[in-house]
This record gives structure tokens, sequence and C-alpha cells, in this order.
């Protein structure tokens, strides 16, 4: 089926209503920096996802505060996080980690722990 753009269109005319700057709108949405990929280093089945190390790692990645007067990543986040039930091959994606050039080294290890097998 054919797309029309009119969701689009009618997002864009939304935020124009509420003064938002759309040329800033749409620099944001471009990003420089291509996904790290995390993928799996043997074939096995996800049994569980936890969500607490998802948290901790987004925070690693600059996504949260340590304190009040620490910058915050807004482009940093996961997604196409694999879920349980997924058999993923050695090799796949488990998950694709945003708004970062590198993973850093505290952040690594969690990482790996986001899934139980």
């Amino acid at each position: 089926m054919p797309r029309s753009g009119a969701p689009h269109k009618r997002w864009r005319q939304m935020l124009e209503a509420q003064g938002a700057n759309l040329s800033a709108f749409d620099k944001k949405l471009v990003r420089p920096e291509k996904p790290i990929e995390l993928k799996s280093d043997r074939s096995r089945r996800i049994t569980d996802c936890n969500a607490r190390i998802i948290g901790e790692v987004i925070h690693d990645l600059g996504g949260g505060r340590i304190n009040k007067d620490s910058v915050i990543n807004h482009d940093a986040g996961l997604d196409q996080i694999a879920k349980p039930g997924d058999l993923i091959e050695r090799g796949l994606i488990l998950c694709r980690a945003h708004g970062i050039r590198e993973l850093p080294a505290l952040v690594n290890h969690p990482f790996h722990r986001l899934h139980d097998f």
C-alpha cells in the first residue's frame, strides 16, 4: 500500500502550531553516528530481559544524571533489544546503542547481562 505522507505532514503541522523550530527538529532527526551493534557470541534462546540493567546501561551511556549538574545525552538509548523467547544465532544483534561513538568500558560488562540465556 503506498504511503501518502499525510501523518508526517499532520505531525509537522502540530509541531509548528506549538511554536516548534522545525529546522532544529529536522537536524535532531539526522544521526551522524551509526548505532553500535552488540552481537551474540554464540547461538542461544533468550529466556529473560533485565529492565533494570537496560536502565543502568542507558544511564551509563549518558542518558541519565549522576548529580544535578550532570549533562544528559538525550540521544543515548537502545533499540532492537532481543526479546524473551527469541532464538539468536551467533553474530546476530542482541541490541543497538545510539548516541555514542564507542561503548565505554564500564558499559561493556553490564551490556552482556541484559539477557539471560
